[in-house]
């Protein structure tokens, strides 16, 4: 005969979730520092970096394909590249000339949020 349920586990410690190892914990403490020193670094060089040499031309065809819905690659040389990726940044720099937004360092920020907020996925 079973005994009744209010009676089950009743001389068993409660459940507990068991301590981290030392070197487990060492190993957090420094995987968490790394990620956090890079995406500070990424988010600061993202203000602070001058535009790159080829900067303008992978954000000018994805804004060429939101605001004159021109996906045309063969008219310039750099519209090669793989800058379909950069239409959410390019839809921010509309967003923020719409707002009258002219500061170049605060348009070079939006623009890099974009690929910021990708980095910060890979890490998720």
């Amino acid at each position: 005969m079973m005994p009744p349920v209010a009676t089950l586990g009743a001389d068993m410690p409660p459940a507990s979730i068991p301590e981290q190892p030392p070197p487990l914990r060492w190993l957090t403490s420094i995987v968490i520092l790394t990620v956090a020193f890079t995406l500070g670094n990424a988010t600061w060089a993202a203000w602070d970096q001058g535009i790159t040499y080829d900067e303008y031309y992978h954000l000018e065809w994805p804004r060429r394909l939101l605001e004159d819905r021109t996906d045309d690659r063969t008219e310039a040389f750099r519209f090669d590249s793989k800058t379909p990726a950069l239409v959410p940044a390019a839809a921010t720099l509309v967003l923020a000339n719409r707002f009258k937004v002219e500061d170049e360092r605060v348009l070079r920020f939006l623009a890099r949020l974009t690929p910021l907020g990708s980095l910060v996925a890979c890490f998720c």
